[in-house]
């Protein structure tokens, strides 16, 4: 009906499409973005993102790749939110390859990552099982200068005490401790529960 009553400009299509995403009806969003291109109104970085992030976040990659791909094919570049959603919807599937490919691109693109990116890879390869390269890519992640918070420390603790590696999980809260931060609720929770798990109730 709206789409109907009115004449809508980029920025108000745009807003419908971040509302239909959020609201999960994804079939009105990629509707609204088709009436878009159909109007000869040219979808912008804003636009595209909050498609690939809804699409993501449904775990419906194949459209959000074609979505990634067409934003490549008109010249425009993508974002590090669209980047954060089309890598995080990759780990969550295991597909760290291809995760860590768009990082990659992501570099090349000159797009600056952030925190949340290189935690969001850690994550992934940790629930994969493979603790090796989520910690090499945690050492990616210092080299360059990025600085862990309470949420990026949670998911590596959780990665080692979830892959057997109660050591290598005291060794980060020892360094936690000495660097001042304060060990939160879930941090806690991780490190009884597994030391619950591996007979050391004393220390839980």
């Amino acid at each position: 009906v709206m789409l109907k009553c009115c004449s809508p400009n980029v920025v108000t299509y745009s807003i419908w499409i971040d509302t239909f995403c959020k609201s999960g009806k994804l079939q009105m969003a990629l509707k609204s973005f088709n009436c878009m291109k159909r109007d000869a109104l040219t979808p912008n970085v804003v636009t595209f993102t909050c498609l690939i992030d809804g699409y993501c976040k449904a775990g419906d990659l194949e459209v959000a790749v074609s979505l990634y791909e067409e934003m490549r094919c008109v010249g425009m570049s993508l974002n590090v939110v669209a980047y954060t959603a089309l890598i995080d919807g990759f780990c969550k599937q295991g597909e760290m390859e291809r995760a860590e490919g768009l990082y990659m691109r992501m570099q090349e693109d000159g797009v600056e990552t952030n925190a949340l990116v290189y935690t969001t890879v850690i994550d992934g390869y940790f629930k994969r099982g493979d603790s090796d390269n989520a910690m090499k890519f945690l050492a990616k992640m210092l080299n360059q200068g990025m600085r862990l918070d309470i949420a990026a420390y949670g998911v590596i603790i959780s990665g080692l005490c979830g892959n057997g590696k109660l050591k290598e999980a005291e060794e980060i809260v020892q360094g936690m401790e000495k660097g001042g931060l304060v060990l939160d609720k879930m941090i806690l929770t991780t490190m009884m529960n597994a030391y619950f798990r591996s007979g050391r109730t004393k220390d839980a």
